[in-house]
């Protein structure tokens, strides 16, 4: 599947900078873990932030 993706161009990852801004969002919310977990979604933000398709589900960061 991957590289069938890769192979129609699909960019599934945000760029480093739009990773960075997402996670500087989520390190101001209450719901970020020392851990870097999401106690809304239980996500580990590092991961998520990086999915072009991902969004916060309290709505700060959208889906590209």
């Amino acid at each position: 599947m991957l590289k069938r993706i890769l192979n129609t161009k699909q960019v599934i990852f945000l760029t480093k900078e739009q990773k960075e801004e997402r996670l500087n969002i989520c390190k101001a919310c209450d719901k970020f873990t020392e851990k870097q977990i999401c106690k809304e979604c239980n996500c580990y933000m590092p991961i998520k932030a990086t999915v072009k398709r991902a969004s916060c589900p309290l709505g700060k960061w959208k889906s590209n």
